[in-house]
């Protein structure tokens, strides 16, 4: 270990970014929570989000299958902070663990580091919270149900 005069000036800077990317998240779960509301006029009505904590963790249900999502503070080396959301496979259960389906960084203005298509605007977390959902709900139901678990 090694003490580095710049490393408060790096603290000080990641609680403000920290701030901005909570805020972010909270926007994102606002964003989730309007499935619920407007499920009724979506093309996939059985997608139920539910805010565990603000500006921490949802979970989205999808028939069988429940999805968590958790934010997490980082601040890499040599980098600014960001957070970064984790999804993991919350039900079914099968592990001693729940199992990692992905996840995505961003910056304290929404935008993701979720690759887009060439020419297309960066993925925004608040904007595009429903086709992120679907993508780790698909993620979740195309996971195989391991074969010590099939058997009678």
């Amino acid at each position: 270990m090694q003490i580095h005069p710049g490393t408060l000036n790096r603290f000080i800077n990641a609680e403000y970014v920290f701030e901005r990317v909570k805020g972010c998240f909270s926007d994102f779960q606002t964003a989730l929570d309007t499935i619920n509301d407007q499920r009724h006029r979506s093309q996939v009505k059985g997608i139920v989000s539910e805010c565990v904590e603000r500006g921490q963790f949802t979970k989205i249900r999808y028939g069988s299958v429940v999805i968590g999502l958790r934010l997490l503070l980082v601040m890499p080396q040599e980098e600014s902070a960001k957070g970064v959301v984790v999804c993991t496979l919350e039900e079914p259960q099968f592990e001693a663990h729940k199992p990692i389906l992905g996840s995505f960084t961003f910056n304290g203005g929404g935008y993701t580091d979720i690759e887009h298509e060439e020419g297309a605007d960066r993925i925004h977390m608040e904007q595009n919270a429903f086709w992120i959902i679907l993508e780790f709900l698909s993620m979740a139901l195309g996971r195989p149900i391991p074969a010590d678990q099939t058997q009678p």
